[in-house]
């Protein structure tokens, strides 16, 4: 389980706007290669819209798609030190 900033994080994954119905009579593999066709041209639909985070305070958990997961990674962290050539327990740089 994925955790961030003493919170639970859920991503909320992708789903392909189109694909082939489970009773269409195609072999497995045509069933790959169009619904990767359909994918890439119809796109992908989320419960949740880029940069948006469901807060759960109850369950103590967060809410949101790969991409904004992505985003908040890539964020320094404010509870970390920036300065990664600095001996921060000692007050001074590392030589």
């Amino acid at each position: 389980m994925t955790n961030f900033m003493g919170n639970k994080v859920f991503i909320s994954h992708d789903i392909p706007k189109m694909q082939l119905s489970e009773g269409c009579p195609v072999t497995p593999e045509f069933r790959i290669e169009m619904n990767a066709w359909m994918r890439d041209f119809f796109g992908v639909t989320n419960l949740l819209d880029d940069g948006e985070c469901l807060h759960d305070r109850l369950n103590k958990a967060l809410h949101m798609n790969p991409r904004t997961w992505d985003r908040v990674r890539a964020q320094p962290r404010k509870d970390r030190p920036r300065d990664n050539n600095k001996d921060h327990r000692h007050g001074r740089h590392a030589r």
